[in-house]
C-alpha cells in the first residue's frame, strides 16, 4: 500500500513539472523600488505556520505550488493562481491522492519582503478555511533548516476595552541582533465580549550561530474601530520597526502608561476617539544561552495578562487582555 502512495506521489509531480513550459528564465533580475516589487520570482521551499513545507514555482505571472506535511513525505494542498504586484490571487484544491477530502476555493494573499532572502507571504482572505495563515521563504544557501520560529498562539479576552466587541490589530515582531526584524501583523474583527482568539500569528524562520548575542520579541495588540484595516496594519508595522530603535529602550512596553506614551508618539493617528487605545505590548529578550536551554526542552511558552490604562467614559472596565506567545523549535 505504501510504494502505491509513493508511486502516486511521484507520477503527481512528474506532472505538474511536465505541464510547465520546458523552458523558462532561471535567473530573474530583483529590484525593490518604493517597497513594491517590480521584478522578482518567488520560486523556492517556503516553511508555513504549522510548520508543513511548501515548494513554489513562479514562470512569469504564473504561480503554482505543492504543500505539504514538514517531512515533505505527503501532498496536502496544490494551488495554481497569479502575481501581480504585491498581491496573489488564485485557486486551491486538497491534494487529489487523497480521495476522502475536496475542499477547495479562492485565495487572495499578499507578499512582504525585506531582501531576496527574507520573503513571507500572508493570506489575504479565501472563500474557504485555507489550512494556512503565512508562508516564510527558507534560505537554501544556509545548507540547513531553520531553527525555530515565533509565534503568538492565542489572545484570552477577559474585559475588552470596547463595551461590547474589540476590533482587534495584532502586531508581532522578532530580531536577531543587528538584524533587520521579522514582522506580521493580522486584524481581527468584531470580537464580542470575553472571548478566546486563537492566531498562530508567526515570524521567522530563525537559526542562531556563535556570534548572535540573543533575539528580542515585540507584540502589540490595539483596539481600534471604523478605520480601514489596511492602513491601520501599515501603521502598526512601522511602530514595531520603529519600536526597536534603542532609544525606545527606555519604555517598558508591558507598561500600559509608558505602551501608550511611547506609540502616541510614533503613530498619534491609531489614537484618535472613543474607546480606541493600546491593550496590550511588550518587549522581551532572550539571550542565545537561555535560547538555547529553551529549544533543548522543545517548544516554550509563555503567558502574561496585560491591564490596560483606564477606560474612556464608556468603554466599561479596565481592559484585560492575556497573551500566550511562543518558541516553537522546527528542526
Amino acid at each position: 500500500m505504501k510504494s502505491n502512495i509513493y508511486t502516486c506521489y511521484i507520477l503527481f509531480l512528474l506532472f505538474i513539472i511536465c505541464t510547465l513550459p520546458l523552458t523558462f528564465r532561471q535567473n530573474v533580475n530583483s529590484a525593490f523600488v518604493n517597497n513594491n516589487i517590480t521584478t522578482f520570482n518567488l520560486s523556492g521551499l517556503y516553511i508555513a505556520d504549522n510548520q508543513d513545507k511548501y515548494f513554489l514555482k513562479q514562470l512569469d505571472h504564473s504561480l503554482w505550488w505543492i504543500g505539504t506535511d514538514k517531512n515533505a513525505s505527503n501532498i496536502k494542498n496544490v494551488f495554481k493562481g497569479t502575481v501581480y504586484g504585491n498581491n496573489i490571487k488564485g485557486q486551491w484544491i486538497d491534494s487529489p491522492i487523497n480521495l476522502t477530502t475536496s475542499n477547495n476555493g479562492s485565495l487572495n494573499m499578499s507578499i512582504s519582503f525585506h531582501s531576496i532572502d527574507n520573503v513571507s507571504i500572508n493570506k489575504v482572505s479565501s472563500s474557504y478555511d485555507f489550512p494556512v495563515n503565512q508562508l516564510i521563504k527558507f534560505n537554501p544557501n544556509s545548507q540547513t533548516f531553520p531553527q525555530f520560529m515565533v509565534s503568538i498562539n492565542n489572545i484570552n479576552v477577559t474585559h475588552s476595552r470596547a463595551p461590547l466587541y474589540d476590533d482587534l490589530y495584532v502586531g508581532l515582531s522578532a530580531m536577531k541582533y543587528n538584524n533587520d526584524p521579522l514582522i506580521s501583523t493580522n486584524y481581527f474583527a468584531h470580537s464580542e465580549g470575553n472571548s478566546n482568539v486563537s492566531l498562530n500569528l508567526m515570524v521567522g524562520p530563525f537559526e542562531f550561530n556563535q556570534n548572535d548575542k540573543g533575539i528580542t520579541v515585540e507584540f502589540v495588540g490595539l483596539n481600534k474601530e471604523n478605520v480601514e484595516p489596511t492602513s491601520t496594519l501599515i501603521n502598526l508595522k512601522e511602530i514595531l520597526t520603529q519600536l526597536f530603535d534603542t532609544s525606545f529602550n527606555y519604555y517598558n512596553l508591558s507598561n500600559s502608561n509608558q505602551a501608550d506614551v511611547a506609540i502616541l508618539s510614533l503613530s498619534p493617528d491609531l489614537h484618535l476617539y472613543a474607546c480606541n487605545g493600546v491593550v496590550f505590548a511588550d518587549k522581551i529578550f532572550i539571550s542565545a544561552e537561555e535560547l538555547k536551554q529553551l529549544l533543548n526542552n522543545g517548544t516554550y511558552s509563555q503567558e502574561k495578562t496585560y491591564i490596560g490604562n483606564s477606560s474612556p467614559n464608556g468603554c466599561g472596565p479596565n481592559s484585560i487582555y492575556q497573551v500566550k506567545w511562543s518558541i516553537i523549535p522546527i528542526k
